[in-house]
């Protein structure tokens, strides 16, 4: 399909196939038709409400139909999503929409009240709801009248995603319509998607990993399946009922998922392929996987939100090769960089290519700091892992620090510091990467808590789950009970 942007890729495939599947859910398909109508018909609100060229539109919906309208609707008036995490709290929301205020905010009615009463960010100045006031009402029953005038241009940035900056806080990194259309090509190629396929919609479009996967899907032609609930039982089910046959997630993902396959004895037998992104699978859950799933395909990919997927690992060389970072993806083009700036076989990881983001909203200290220009071509991202080729694939040899992760994505340290400091019980606090028992990457926080009191981690972890999203709660540890002094952080 030769559409340049994934829109226009939309009501091609609209006018071609336009009783082919689009998103399949519990109850409801919705054709590709009816999805252009509904993406167009949004896209008038959003031109009535005076968003254009260059506006920025938040969208802070759960992982549904509607989020997936919101971000189409919004890049064909040409203005710019905000992707804000549906798992976020209200206190986090709105710090992002300070960052990047926006002139519209499409969410649901319940996240929407939840900000009326904020008066420390620039509030949008309309609202549009799917389920009710406050605001403006999504558009009902559209009808595909052919593909409206789009005012996006290759070069525009289409989505902002916020993501913790190296000295806390967040950074709004800046993704163009060419870019998310280069990265999502190579994704799709390497998969080898097509419109046979049907794609768990299982990410949020917020993590870069799964507008990458939305967007992949959409580039190639394929079906979403579109699964709300956690649970792996309903995912398993979401898998086998309706066909899915390309299974992406987060190392947590397969991990809950070969736990769950242990009591189920029906097969998978339409699941062709599952791609691993966001942090590294474990060798043993790979040999795991590769065992108890022996004709679906792994594909372990590396990349970042800033730079999107870079490499991944044949599924042929597995399990050999699993503790490599793979091969380049198609378009990508990877460097490594020596401490003199020169490029050879090994250094830091560069990425340089179309689909590598412009920048951070606002910053461009911190921008400087991620793109260099380096020799034989334009800016490169340097992703701040190192590595060396070996083999023909690419291995990771050491990073210049070591981020925070858990549940696969990237943490805002300040965010955890700040969530645990506001419990009473606590004094100081000290945050570092750590692995769980299973391999997977999380945030282990020692805990002071304050003179007099005793350690009460129940009651932490109690505060904490009001106050931050689930893949951020960290793992807690007590250290100096009582007086003191305050760990470092």
């Amino acid at each position: 399909m030769d559409a340049p942007l994934l829109h226009d890729r939309l009501f091609a495939r609209a006018a071609d196939r336009p009783e082919a599947p689009f998103l399949v859910e519990r109850g409801r398909t919705t054709s590709v038709a009816e999805m252009a109508g509904r993406v167009a018909a949004l896209a008038r609100v959003l031109a009535d409400l005076g968003v254009g060229r260059g506006d920025r539109v938040g969208i802070w919906l759960p992982r549904s139909r509607e989020a997936a309208e919101a971000f189409l609707a919004t890049t064909l008036r040409g203005a710019v999503a905000l992707l804000v995490h549906p798992a976020w709290t209200r206190d986090m929301a709105v710090r992002a929409l300070r960052a990047a205020p926006v002139e519209v905010l499409l969410s649901t009615a319940r996240f929407a009240r939840s900000l009326a009463d904020r008066t420390d960010f620039a509030a949008p100045r309309s609202v549009v709801t799917p389920d009710g006031p406050p605001g403006l009402l999504w558009p009902e029953r559209p009808e595909h009248r052919g593909p409206p005038e789009g005012l996006a241009r290759a070069e525009d940035t289409a989505a902002i995603l916020p993501v913790p900056g190296e000295e806390g806080g967040l950074l709004g990194a800046m993704l163009s319509h060419a870019g998310l259309v280069s990265g999502a090509t190579g994704l799709a190629r390497h998969i080898g998607l097509s419109a046979a396929d049907r794609v768990l919609y299982f990410g949020s479009l917020a993590s870069g990993c799964g507008l990458e996967h939305v967007a992949a899907a959409l580039s190639a032609g394929s079906a979403l399946v579109l699964e709300t609930s956690p649970m792996m039982a309903d995912i398993l089910d979401a898998v086998a009922t309706k066909e899915a046959t390309v299974l992406p997630g987060r190392p947590e993902v397969f991990r809950d998922l070969l736990s769950a396959l242990r009591h189920r004895s029906e097969p998978l037998p339409r699941l062709r392929a599952a791609v691993c992104a966001g942090a590294a699978l474990p060798p043993p859950l790979v040999s795991s996987f590769l065992a108890r799933l022996p004709g679906t395909a792994l594909h372990l990919t590396y990349g970042l939100t800033e730079g999107q997927r870079v490499s991944a690992v044949p599924p042929e060389r597995l399990p050999a090769a699993a503790g490599t970072l793979g091969v380049t993806l198609p378009g990508v083009e990877v460097l490594l960089v020596d401490g003199a700036g020169g490029v050879g076989e090994e250094g830091e990881i560069a990425v340089r290519g179309p689909q590598v983001f412009s920048g951070y909203l606002g910053d461009e200290a911190a921008t400087k700091r991620r793109l260099r220009p380096l020799a034989g071509g334009g800016p490169a991202l340097l992703t701040g892992d190192f590595g060396r080729r070996e083999g023909g694939l690419l291995r990771l040899t050491g990073r210049r620090s070591t981020p925070l992760r858990s549940g696969g994505e990237r943490v805002d340290g300040e965010e955890v510091r700040r969530a645990l400091l506001s419990c009473d019980l606590v004094a100081a606090v000290s945050l570092a990467g750590g692995v769980e028992d299973d391999g997977l990457d999380c945030v282990r926080a020692a805990v002071t808590f304050r003179p007099g009191v005793p350690p009460d981690l129940p009651a932490v972890r109690a505060h904490l789950r009001r106050r931050l999203p689930p893949f951020m709660l960290p793992v807690l540890h007590v250290t100096h009970p009582g007086p003191g002094p305050e760990p470092p952080s």
